[in-house]
């Protein structure tokens, strides 16, 4: 099994006058893909693990 690198999400903080405080952390399809691919690879892990 592949060591899982979490992300470290960021809000995005907006001020009361609408300036940007903070950028969030982007969703982006790379990200979303690696979530999905580490949610794939825990079903694997889990149904060989009904198998034993």
């Amino acid at each position: 099994m592949k060591t899982y690198e979490p992300t470290q999400w960021q809000d995005r903080i907006v001020g009361e006058n609408g300036e940007v405080i903070r950028e969030g952390t982007p969703v982006t399809p790379e990200r979303l893909q690696k979530i999905e691919d580490a949610i794939a690879e825990l079903y694997r892990a889990i149904a060989e693990l009904q198998v034993k």
